[in-house]
């Protein structure tokens, strides 16, 4: 019986297919909230998008 790809296979698979991005990653336990996890990218990249327009609208 074959085993499903890791999430390592995943990984090299989207590396070959999209630009290379670094990031870190910041994850955090706390026993009233369980897990919280922030990924952070670093490098010049385009942003930040608004969520909301000057009139205070939702984008959508």
């Amino acid at each position: 019986m074959q085993k499903p790809p890791s999430p390592g296979n995943s990984i090299f698979v989207t590396l070959l297919i999209f630009e290379i991005l670094l990031s870190c990653r910041i994850k955090m336990w706390r026993e009233d909230t369980g897990l919280i996890s922030h990924m952070s990218f670093i490098g010049d990249l385009a942003g930040p998008y608004p969520f909301f327009d000057e009139h205070g609208k939702l984008i959508d």
